[in-house]
């Protein structure tokens, strides 16, 4: 079966949801996945494996965030930089 992932930026979680139309969809915060802020995805590992659930998907919301955060930090410095030479050349012109 086929799962979804749903992330949301603002709210900073994750939905898994299955593509069918009734039901609720389990939310979780991402902080519960991310070891080095005090979250545990063992727990959830465990969690998913008595529910007989898939457990690889925490593997796959792990790496997701990684990548996410990363990438994060790469927009936060290559913005940086630009802002930095925006207001250099500005500063140029009005001299």
């Amino acid at each position: 079966m086929t799962y979804f992932l749903l992330l949301s930026v603002a709210h900073n979680t994750f939905i898994f949801s299955k593509p069918v139309t009734g039901g609720s969809k389990m939310v979780l915060d991402i902080e519960l996945f991310r070891s080095d802020k005090g979250g545990d995805p063992e727990k959830i590992r465990q969690n998913q494996a008595k529910r007989f659930k898939d457990v690889t998907l925490v593997d796959r919301i792990v790496n997701h965030d990684t990548l996410w955060r990363k990438g994060i930090v790469f927009h936060r410095l290559v913005f940086g930089h630009l802002y930095i030479r925006i207001n250099d050349a500005i500063q140029l012109k009005q001299t």
